[in-house]
Formats: structure tokens, C-alpha cells, sequence
């Protein structure tokens, strides 16, 4: 069965849903209204919302419904009578409505749950199994190899630096083997894709690697990537203090210096017909501005139905999992002038490491301003434009205006690499490893605790840069302190 578009509207005492419906045979049409529960099936369609209060839908106010063939190629409208009068908070959240409504558990208070429903289906007549064991609750009390202690994060020992992977041929039982991707919730998941599919990722050995072992790799991949001249190159370029002296700052960086992220944008307000456009002019207060284009929203209705349960707050490696690919889109979005390209696929998952190693960071010994470091080093190492002052001063900043607009401005941003991501006949995988249950997370998780997150990123952040860049040129390993003077020690020699 299919899922159709639908949006929904409310006043204080109905509610309204449109279901696009291009055509059908209304007669084979058939809705139901049982409490907060309304299923709507007309072959090949089917649709179950749970909403947050129940519905009305009797002899005495029964449910109006109305199709019109010539709106969208046909479109349901369904109106219901509230049961208690009143808003119904975060209906442009529509995954969650896709999901049925369960009470919360009841828990120890020691520790977060340790199972996820992952399926209702059991055989009839069958005794009722507890639920399986299958996508585990990553608890950060656990022990867990960590990088050695340094001064800077990307500064390892040489143990670290030279530790090998295990041999292949040494089978691990699921339960020890190496876990990775939201919340550590995927294993051996490389043994079964074809060559080309692996890809999707800078290391496709991850099977075999410990948490400790893989970032150690990383860093050295990073360190033995890094191209001074080419950094030194665009140092020259595009820096100001150089401007005159060359043949002007690239295009490419001008552009994308006037070129914030689409998420950072509210969208549009819908264009309606003129009857709308001359009642929008009465000096009645408009209504509220939408919180997702209608492509957004399109792609929130068709996100996997993932029920996740975490503790409260969320668990901290989660929301700094968001950091490293808020900065990978919108550096993307800055580069391609808000528009995407076929390189965007690319570009995203190479500059975040929870998508090209799915890695999953560990607190206390992440943290947000070492994220975002590990971010800005990596855009000195991989992507077209490698300036410092690019990374840390202009696209930074863009992850902190789309934390500040609250969980949906991330998630616009994460619904914009999920359709990146998407159009890539490799790189897609990653939706599955990382980006859909993001996507989820962020509907599930309270506006509160994204709020005091965000502050906290904020604040950290800019006492980091505080007092201009130099810290953060000394904490990037790169040794970026001794190639820009090299730069400047040649324009002296020329001048």
C-alpha cells in the first residue's frame, strides 16, 4: 500500500486533513475515526495518523468529507469535530503521526532501555514474545577505548597512530562485533554490500575496527591528505590581505559568501488563489508561516516508520552527532549557492565523519567545540575550497543560526542531505546508517533540550574563537601556522 501526500490544518475546535489522491474511485474510499486514531484506505492508498487528542466522529457531528478532481489531480478533504477544544501541538511533524501512540515505559532508573520495537507482527494464536533484541541502546557509562590524552584532538601517540586492524579472517559474534551509525545500532553491516556500494564511506573495513581504532585511522588519513600547497593556494586567493596583490578572490568563494543554507531561510508562505490573497489583507492577524516546504514536507510523510526509545534528556552523543553534518550541509549549500549539485552527495558525507567513518562520538571526551574542529579540519583536507577563515567564520556560524532556529530548522537541514543523499547510487546507504533515524530524532526529542544544547554549542564556540582565529590554527595539527608564513615570507621576498 502507499502512503499519499496529505498536510493538515486546525482551528481551536476542528481539524482538517487533505489527502492528495489523483485518481480514484471515491466510492471504494472508507475512513475511520477511533479516538485519536484515523486510518483513510482507498486501494492502492492507505493512511494511519495517531493524533495527540481524540476525534469526533458520530451521528451527531459526523466527519465531512469533500473531493475535488480538479485540485492536484484530486484531493480529500476530511474535517473533524475535536473532542475537547484546543491546538494540537507539532502536527507539522507528520512522521510521529505516522507512528502509533504508546505509553512511555516504566524503567529502573538506572540506565536508558536497552531494546527498540522494530515489529508488531506475530503469528496468530501465538503467545506473546518479548521484544526482540535487536537495535541496542549505546549507554556512555560503558567503557570504551578513547583517544589518548593531547593537547589538541588530533594529536595521537604513536601507538595510536600505528595500531593495525584485525585480521579479516577472525570471526566476531554480533554481539562483539564493532558497532556504528545512530546510536551504535548497526554491525557487519560491509560484509554484505557489493564492492562499489562500500564507497559510501573512506574506510569500508569498519567491521573489524574498534571505536578507538577507527578514529585513529582517521586522523592519520586526514594528516596524510592535507595538501599544503593547494591550502596555501587559496590562502593566497582568496584572503583579503592578498586580494590586490593577485588576480582577485575565486567566483566560487565570492558566491558563496552571499549564499546562506536554504535551512536558514524560512520557506515561502503557499501561493493561493485570489479569494486567499484578498482575505490575506484583512487586519485579522495572518497565519503562522509554514515550518517546511511542501517538498519537506512530502519527504517527512515518506520517512521509515523508526520508534526509538531514549532516555531524557537525549543521550549526549546523539546531539553531537548533529554538529558534524549541520556543518557538511551547509558548507554544500554555501559552495553550490543554496541549489545542491551532483557533487553534494560527495561533499556532505566526506566532510562529516558520522557519514564517511560512522563514527559516533563519546562523551565527556567530545565535545561540541572538538566536533566542530574536526569539521573545519577536514574542509582544509577534501573539498574544493580549503580557507580556514571560510570553515570557522562563515559556515560555523550557519550551524549556530540553524541550531538557534530550534529542532526544525535541523531538521530541514537533515531533510536537505537526506534528498542529497538520495540521488547517489552509492552514498543513499547512508540514509539507512544515519540520516532516517536523525530525521526521526529530531521530532522526538523535546525543544528544551535542543534549546539548551544549542546554547551551550554557542557559548563554547565562541569562547573558543574569542579573541580571533589563532587558537583554532594551533589546535588543527596541520602545522597551517608555518605554511601561511611561508606565504607571507615569499610576498615579502617579492616585494
Amino acid at each position: 500500500m502507499i502512503v499519499p501526500n496529505f498536510s493538515l490544518s486546525q482551528t481551536p475546535t476542528h481539524l482538517t486533513i487533505s489527502i492528495s489522491l489523483p485518481y480514484i474511485r471515491v466510492s471504494a474510499a472508507e475512513t475511520l475515526v477511533d479516538g485519536a486514531a484515523f486510518h483513510f484506505s482507498c486501494a492502492p492508498y492507505l493512511l494511519k495518523l495517531t493524533f495527540p487528542g481524540p476525534l469526533v466522529d458520530d451521528e451527531e457531528n459526523p466527519a465531512h468529507a469533500t473531493y475535488d478532481p480538479n485540485d492536484d489531480r484530486g484531493t480529500l478533504t476530511v474535517t473533524l469535530l475535536k473532542r475537547e477544544p484546543g491546538d494540537f501541538e507539532d502536527l507539522d511533524l507528520t512522521t510521529r503521526l505516522l507512528q502509533p501512540r504508546r505509553e512511555a515505559p516504566t524503567r529502573a532508573a538506572a540506565g536508558p532501555p536497552l531494546i527498540e520495537v522494530v515489529g508488531e507482527a506475530a503469528a496468530p494464536g501465538a503467545a506473546p514474545d518479548p521484544p526482540p533484541v535487536d537495535r541496542l541502546v549505546y549507554d556512555e557509562s560503558l567503557p570504551d577505548e578513547s583517544l589518548p590524552a593531547a593537547s589538541s584532538p588530533f594529536l595521537l601517540s604513536p601507538s595510536s597512530r600505528s595500531c593495525p586492524p584485525p585480521a579479516p579472517s577472525i570471526s566476531v559474534s554480533a554481539s562483539l562485533a564493532p558497532r556504528y551509525g545512530f546510536n551504535r545500532s548497526h554491525h557487519s553491516a560491509f560484509s554484505s554490500l557489493r564492492a562499489e556500494l562500500r564507497e559510501m564511506c573512506e574506510c569500508a573495513s569498519l567491521d573489524s575496527l574498534r571505536p578507538a581504532e577507527a578514529r585513529a585511522l582517521r586522523l592519520e588519513a586526514e594528516r596524510e591528505k592535507y595538501d599544503e600547497g593547494r591550502y596555501c593556494g587559496d590562502f593566497f586567493a582568496n584572503d583579503p590581505r592578498f586580494a590586490a596583490l593577485g588576480e582577485g578572490r575565486d567566483p566560487l568563494y565570492e558566491a558563496a559568501l552571499l549564499s546562506p543554507p536554504a535551512a536558514c531561510v524560512p520557506p515561502p508562505a503557499p501561493a493561493g488563489d485570489v479569494s486567499e490573497q484578498l482575505a490575506s489583507l484583512s487586519v485579522s492577524a495572518p497565519p503562522p508561516a509554514p515550518a517546511f516546504t511542501p517538498a519537506e514536507a512530502a519527504l517527512l510523510s515518506s520517512l521509515p516508520n523508526l520508534e526509538h526509545l531514549l532516555p531524557s534528556p537525549p543521550p549526549r552523543h546523539l546531539l553531537l552527532g548533529l554538529l558534524d553534518v549541520l556543518f557538511a550541509y551547509c558548507y554544500d549549500q554555501r559552495l553550490t549557492s543554496s541549489e545542491g549539485s551532483v557533487e553534494s552527495p560527495w561533499t556532505i558525507s566526506i566532510l562529516a565523519p558520522s557519514l564517511s567513518w560512522l563514527e559516533v562520538y563519546d562523551a565527556p571526551s567530545d565535545s561540541p567545540a572538538s566536533v566542530l574542529l574536526g569539521c573545519v579540519r577536514r574542509s582544509l583536507v577534501y573539498p574544493y575550497l580549503r580557507l580556514l577563515s571560510f570553515a570557522a567564520a562563515v559556515v560555523v556560524p550557519d550551524v549556530l543560526r540553524l541550531l538557534s532556529l530550534g529542532r526544525r530548522g535541523a531538521l530541514r537541514a537533515f531533510l536537505g542531505v537526506r534528498a542529497a543523499l538520495d540521488g547517489s547510487e552509492t552514498h543513499y546507504l547512508l540514509n539507512r546508517f544515519v540520516v532516517d533515524d536523525y530525521c526521526v530524532f529530531l521530532q522526538e526529542v523535546g525543544e528544551d533540550a535542543f534549546g539548551a544544547f544549542a546554547g551551550e554549542v554557542e557559548r563554547e564556540w565562541g569562547r573558543f574563537v574569542e579573541g580571533g582565529l589563532g587558537r583554532v590554527r594551533g589546535m588543527l595539527d596541520l602545522d597551517l601556522e608555518e605554511a601561511e608564513a611561508l606565504v607571507l615570507a615569499d610576498l615579502e621576498e617579492e616585494q
